[in-house]
């Protein structure tokens, strides 16, 4: 009901509209019950988390026009995808579960990986990451469209955007970019 005072909102206002976030791949914004649970196996997790996906990004798929599918999963720590009840069942074949089937369930929407890198020199290991992430999904003909950055670039004062940071960030972008 929330959500779909929010759409009404927007198409009142001729405003259009982006979803976030069909998988938040991080225990801390998970609900207890799902960071508590141990699934039986791939199957069961794939039954939980395809029943949502589907009837949240197609309650609206006529109106919504992007997705934010999977946000937030590289450990910023290790660049390794985030453990969580859903990777424990299913490995990071979750990440390609959630994209497929936000594909079946929004057709025509804008699928995206969502993730806070940034350009200081502490993000190296998470941006490595989320490259290698997005490599594979490429790879096993995943159906992304898009990354996200929110660029949370709070670490370091603006004056440490050096040269050398600038080079690397555009890097970084420039090989997600290469990937289509």
């Amino acid at each position: 009901e929330p959500g779909d005072r929010l759409v009404d909102f927007a198409k009142a206002n001729n405003l259009g509209m982006r979803g976030h976030t069909l998988l938040w791949q991080h225990s801390q914004w998970l609900p207890d019950w799902i960071n508590n649970k141990t699934f039986a196996g791939a199957a069961e997790a794939e039954g939980v988390l395809g029943a949502y996906i589907t009837a949240v990004a197609s309650r609206h798929a006529d109106f919504i026009y992007s997705w934010d599918v999977v946000n937030e999963t590289i450990d910023p720590e290790t660049g390794d995808i985030r453990e969580t009840s859903f990777t424990r069942a299913m490995g990071s074949d979750v990440l390609d579960f959630a994209f497929r089937t936000a594909r079946e369930a929004a057709p025509a929407a804008t699928l995206a990986y969502n993730d806070y890198m940034s350009w200081e020199p502490s993000h190296e290991k998470h941006r490595a990451g989320v490259l290698r992430m997005l490599e594979r999904l490429k790879r096993n003909d995943v159906p992304i469209d898009a990354l996200g950055i929110q660029s949370h670039s709070n670490d370091a004062p603006p004056s440490a955007f050096t040269p050398v940071q600038q080079k690397l960030w555009r890097d970084f972008v420039e090989e997600a970019i290469g990937m289509g």
